[in-house]
């Protein structure tokens, strides 16, 4: 699942709530090791990264096999460039 946040520092612990209230009654739980979290724009504190287990990336995340780049410039370069043409 993707998600974009406003204000991480609010947003992130208040989703981690609904989150581990989804999983008391689901059984499901997310793994925060494998999460991935890039921030566009406004920054977090490492203090707070420091409280979260996610992988905290600058540039940017893969997901389902496409790289979400935070330049919109780079998009290009990073996922069809690559690409094998027929």
């Amino acid at each position: 699942i993707m998600l974009y946040l406003a204000s991480p520092e609010h947003s992130i612990p208040d989703l981690m709530k609904i989150i581990k209230e989804y999983s008391v009654h689901s059984g499901y739980k997310i793994n925060e090791s494998k999460c991935e979290v890039m921030c566009i724009g406004k920054q977090v504190t490492d203090k707070f990264k420091g409280n979260l287990r996610f992988k905290w990336n600058q540039n940017a995340i893969k997901y389902l096999g496409v790289v979400i780049h935070n330049d919109p410039a780079k998009m290009y370069e990073a996922n069809y460039q690559n690409t094998n043409k027929i």
